[in-house]
């Protein structure tokens, strides 16, 4: 006569079976496993809404730290905010040495890692990595990759000084800055009510331009055009951080890329 001996894996089942009939017959429960506490880290940001971009405001409430009406989720997208350039919502924001050094630094190479930069400045890559993020944060840097018009067949580069009709300043801005082919538009004070950039493929673009599409928008009285010959400055290249500063001492291995 064959006898099955069960192995040792069933064996172990059959057991935890019979004991846990027995613990159901004699109306015994089981214990539910001990819940797993989700930990909360506080985020030191709040949410608001600037135009349609998520922006960050520090702040000490637990909620989602970005939102632009349907929550940024994603990491990267919640990494990548920005506030545009002429906007301060979180006030003037105090820059000290290291500061400067840090967007020395990044000005000629915004992709130069967190760790070149602290081993170029003395510093601790968190140290870096936390002023670099307090920065965007704050809006003081504007982290985003800029085109080069030319270089992607926009050559003609000209600035459109535009008076308006009173009572029609606001709507005639709105309609320029849908214009795609509008980079600038800025409020003036003096001559002009408005100040444009436009940039355009050859000169029957900026003719199009100055003759067809200003004409459509209701509004505009009087243009003054200037043909940029060439450039010799841009914006980004400026060092507002360091206007009425002691200059910085230049140390070895901060001047250039890693």
């Amino acid at each position: 006569m064959l006898a099955f001996m069960p192995s040792r894996s069933s064996r172990g089942r059959s057991l935890s079976c019979d004991a846990g009939r027995r613990r159901a017959a004699a109306g015994a429960t089981m214990a539910p496993p001990p819940e797993r506490v989700k930990r909360v880290r506080a985020v030191p940001y709040d949410c608001i809404d600037i135009g349609r971009v998520c922006a960050r405001v520090p702040c000490t409430t637990l909620r989602i730290p970005y939102h632009d009406g349907a929550h940024c989720q994603d990491s990267s997208e919640r990494r990548g905010v920005m506030v545009r350039a002429g906007q301060a919502p979180f006030g003037t924001v105090a820059m000290d040495d290291l500061d400067r050094r840090i967007v020395r630094l990044l000005r000629p190479n915004a992709r130069r890692s967190y760790a070149s930069i602290a081993r170029a400045l003395g510093a601790s890559e968190p140290t870096v990595r936390n002023r670099v993020e307090r920065l965007i944060a704050k809006g003081a840097i504007l982290p985003m990759a800029r085109v080069n018009p030319t270089a992607i067949g926009f050559p003609v580069d000209a600035m459109v000084g535009i008076r308006v009709n009173r009572g029609y300043g606001k709507g005639v801005g709105a309609r320029l800055a849908q214009m795609e082919n509008v980079s600038y538009v800025g409020y003036t004070t003096g001559t002009f009510d408005l100040l444009i950039e436009v940039h355009l493929p050859d000169n029957e673009g900026l003719y199009k331009f100055l003759n067809e599409d200003l004409e459509e928008i209701e509004g505009i009285a009087h243009t003054e055009t200037w043909h940029i010959l060439r450039v010799e400055k841009v914006n980004f290249e400026w060092e507002g951080e360091s206007v009425g500063r002691k200059p910085l001492e230049t140390a070895a291995g901060q001047g250039g890329t890693p």
